[in-house]
């Protein structure tokens, strides 16, 4: 297990999250640098939203903290860099992503913008999307069915929705707008937190064992 990913999953554990290993697009690819990580735990858009802003990844040299989000999409290519990524993995045939569309906008195309305040500038809807049914205001991106293809769906933003929220897996980003270093006693404090979690966890596993015998 790589030291990035094992920092990764002490902080996913603290959020009682199941994830995938990030995945960079790298520049030297065409990419932003980037990392990309599929949650598989099933939420709506609005704890998915609120479960990505709270968890952070060590960069693969194990120094740099970058903060995440639900992932924004701005281009075809990074479309489809996460469409390659994640396609058959998710939770549902879809997963959200950082698009939403506020209470009272114009319906069913007006206001839709990014958790990151980025310009809505590039989109990819499926041909009969986005259609408000019932009250739609959260984006998830299809990874199986009409791969690569953007749907509104009930993520629990809207007061006014008629029908219950979808739960699913999502895709969070992390990037560098804002990077903290970390030193090796601070890395090495991490580690230690997460061994201190997974003995703790196999405890409490061998305990109820017990209590059922």
């Amino acid at each position: 297990m790589t030291r990035s990913l094992q920092c990764t999953i002490i902080l996913m554990m603290l959020s009682s999250l199941v994830v995938a290993e990030p995945i960079e697009w790298p520049v030297s690819e065409g990419g932003n640098g980037h990392y990309y990580q599929l949650a598989y735990s099933p939420a709506i858009w609005s704890e998915a939203k609120s479960n990505a802003e709270v968890v952070t990844y060590i960069g693969e040299k194990g120094n740099l903290a970058m903060k995440g989000h639900l992932a924004t999409i701005t281009s075809e290519d990074e479309n489809t860099f996460i469409l390659n990524a994640f396609k058959t993995k998710g939770f549902n045939s879809s997963s959200w992503i950082g698009g939403f569309q506020p209470p009272e906008s114009s319906e069913p195309t007006g206001d839709w913008r990014w958790v990151t305040g980025e310009p809505w500038e590039f989109t990819n809807w499926n041909r009969t999307e986005p259609n408000d049914s019932a009250g739609e205001d959260c984006l998830a991106i299809n990874l199986t069915d009409y791969p690569g293809q953007w749907a509104d769906y009930h993520g629990g933003l809207n007061p006014e929705e008629q029908t219950p929220s979808v739960r699913s897996s999502y895709i969070i980003e992390y990037e560098n707008s804002e990077p903290t270093t970390l030193s090796p006693l601070a890395v090495a404090g991490l580690l230690l937190l997460a061994l201190v979690v997974l003995l703790l966890l196999a405890y409490g596993g061998l305990a109820l064992i017990r209590k059922r015998k």
